[in-house]
């Protein structure tokens, strides 16, 4: 019955930056809320400069929104690993903050006058928790149905454009004497210049041909470097450096860097799939590479210029 809370859903967006927006926007949002709605009686009240007071709230609910989102990306960052971030961990970390907010915002009250108790922080604190749980849980399964109809239909269509764009095979004409005479033949390519991939000393580590790098993951320290054979099976080879390293060896016309993690050559893609969290690229028994969301348009153009 509850096997959506294991859907892949995007992990938040903890970068500085952005989780600082995010926290002044809901924040402002509160504090705008409050002073033109005035909701719960708040209209009644006999708290002096009643709007800054309200606003105060906005300023609360933005600091607990900041404060212990940056303080968990930084000090259990494998927590918020987009490869396990499902609905479920989504609403669980909405509960948390809003949790954290409500309780902040019941000591901020008692600013107005009034003595702490116990029970009526747990009456404001069940209140707070059932006015926020329906836009929690109901929002975040909209988001969700939204981009997963975005990513999947997305993929949908791009592998139906691909398959149609293969070349058809050239029909093999009959010999006869009627043809023209035939031209000279032209010369084979050159062949291509091997591609040695070094490690962060310079020291070679693998040598290939740049058409048999599926993809580059980089895990930590290391790069996972993904080849394949003649044969058509997927070699792993790992070699101590960045990828941004590795992505400077690269020839740049062949390989594009869809993720912060990943880099990929397009002409190897078998098949496109989508899910809440973006896209994912596929070769049979070969990794799945992850394309980062707001580097989609830029991989569906390289895919759309290669036949599946």
């Amino acid at each position: 019955m509850f096997s959506f809370l294991t859907k892949p859903y995007p992990a938040p967006d903890l970068r500085l930056a952005r989780l600082l927006f995010f926290s002044v926007f809901i924040g402002g949002f509160v504090a705008l809320f409050l002073i033109f709605f005035k909701p719960f009686g708040t209209a009644q009240a006999n708290i002096p400069n009643l709007n800054l007071f309200l606003a105060g709230y906005g300023g609360v609910i933005a600091l607990v929104t900041f404060l212990p989102s940056l303080l968990l990306s930084v000090s259990v960052p494998q927590l918020f690993r987009e490869q396990s971030w499902t609905i479920g961990r989504q609403m669980l970390y909405l509960f948390f903050i809003v949790s954290l907010g409500i309780s902040a915002s019941y000591w901020y009250l008692l600013r107005s006058g009034g003595q702490a108790n116990w029970s009526d922080y747990f009456y404001f604190f069940r209140n707070g928790l059932l006015v926020a749980s329906f836009p929690i849980v109901v929002l975040t399964l909209l988001d969700y149905i939204r981009k997963l109809r975005r990513y999947e239909t997305g993929a949908a269509q791009l592998n139906a454009r691909r398959a149609t764009g293969k070349m058809p095979a050239l029909a093999t004409a009959p010999a006869s004497a009627d043809l023209a005479p035939a031209t000279a033949p032209t010369p084979p390519p050159p062949p291509a210049r091997p591609l040695v991939l070094t490690d962060g000393q310079q020291r070679p580590v693998l040598t290939t041909s740049a058409a048999q790098v599926w993809c580059l993951h980089s895990d930590g320290n290391y790069v996972e470097v993904w080849t394949v054979s003649d044969t058509g099976k997927h070699e792993r080879t790992i070699i101590r450096n960045t990828l941004s390293g590795l992505a400077k060896q690269l020839p740049n016309e062949m390989f594009l860097t869809c993720h912060r993690s990943w880099i990929v050559n397009p002409e190897l893609v078998e098949t496109v799939t989508g899910n809440a969290q973006g896209y994912q690229l596929h070769r049979t028994d070969g990794p799945t590479v992850i394309v980062a969301r707001g580097r989609s348009q830029a991989v569906l153009s390289a895919l759309n210029t290669t036949p599946g």
